[in-house]
């Protein structure tokens, strides 16, 4: 203590200030004191000494209880990005799978829609109803040159004939 009142500007201290508190280390002991002093009169001191004990204790239970609680918080963050990356990305990697098959040549791959009020299940539906607005294009084209080749050949065939019997005489 007296090392510490040493360091503190006694010469202005006046009876009745009070200093600023500090702490020092006990004697022969781990636990540590707050201290004010105050002059006094006569050139005497008023010192009250508190031991920071429990208040060390309690910082320190403080200090595990909020690492715990953030370690916590931690954990339900991570799970919570698990389980939106889970619900949100899985169903764009089943269309991407399904997307591959159909360019790889297996035309009559669809996307499983599960969950339709979703924008990845809003994206699936769209996807195939544009697969579905294709094929139906493709059977328009296929029927068209069916029936434009079927058309075709009956004058053709007149044609063709007329030339066989002008050839013969």
């Amino acid at each position: 203590l007296t090392t510490e009142l040493a360091a503190v500007d006694l010469v202005a201290a006046s009876p009745g200030v009070s200093l600023r508190p500090f702490t020092v280390n006990g004697v022969d002991t781990d636990v540590r004191f707050r201290v004010r002093a105050s002059p006094l009169p006569g050139g005497r001191w008023a010192i009250i000494a508190q031991p920071l004990g429990e208040v060390d204790d309690t910082v320190d239970q403080l200090l595990l209880t909020l690492s715990a609680g953030a370690l916590l918080v931690v954990v339900a963050m991570v799970l919570a990005m698990w389980w939106v990356l889970r619900l949100g990305l899985r169903p764009i990697a089943r269309m991407t799978q399904t997307a591959e098959a159909i360019a790889a040549g297996d035309r009559e791959q669809r996307v499983d829609v599960t969950h339709g009020g979703t924008e990845t299940g809003k994206l699936g539906a769209a996807f195939n109803d544009m697969l579905d607005q294709r094929d139906a294009a493709e059977n328009r084209l296929r029927q068209f040159v069916a029936d434009a080749s079927h058309e075709l050949r009956t004058p053709l065939t007149s044609i063709r004939g007329y030339v066989d019997l002008t050839l013969d005489g």
